[in-house]
């Protein structure tokens, strides 16, 4: 599932009739969520990438947001969305040839062609999210500084001593 974070919080619970003072602490999370559509472009390279679609529900106040509360540790990762623009057009909005299909179950497509009032429609930029800034870092950035500082040092060492040999030869 994919969604946008709208609010974290913190929930304490206290069991009922317990003596002792125990509580728990939960942290949740209010978001919004994209329902995943798959839509046939005439584009032949969104065809062939396997694209992830995505769209916001609504936007008429009876297709309002669909909104969820989860546990904070069940977030996997941040995901770089990017508009999508389908058929040409100008509006990164489902088009309009999207109005009768079955897929489309909280949202809407454009009223008219290219008038960008449907549903807001995004793709998943399925190489950043794998080679991109979205992959967690495999060391921390004092810990890459640290490393960095003693390569450095002992390439400083290394030319120390070559220039000392070089003095020494001539």
């Amino acid at each position: 599932m994919f969604g946008r974070p709208e609010l974290m919080f913190k929930v304490k619970l206290k069991p009922y009739g317990e003596i002792r003072d125990d509580t728990m602490e939960l942290p949740l999370i209010f978001f919004s969520a994209f329902e995943r559509v798959a839509l046939e472009s005439d584009d032949k390279m969104h065809r062939m990438g396997n694209i992830i679609q995505l769209y916001e529900p609504g936007p008429l106040p009876a297709l309002e947001p669909i909104m969820h509360v989860g546990f904070l540790s069940h977030v996997l990762c941040r995901v770089p969305l990017i508009p999508c623009f389908m058929d040409g057009s100008d509006h990164p909005t489902i088009p309009r040839r999207f109005a009768r299909s079955t897929k489309i179950n909280h949202g809407r497509a454009d009223r008219q062609p290219g008038t960008g009032d449907g549903s807001k429609l995004y793709e998943v930029n399925m190489w950043m999210w794998n080679f991109g800034r979205g992959m967690p870092r495999p060391r921390t950035v004092s810990e890459s500084e640290r490393i960095r500082a003693s390569h450095a040092a002992i390439s400083r060492t290394k030319q120390h001593a070559t220039r000392k040999r070089n003095r020494k030869d001539q």
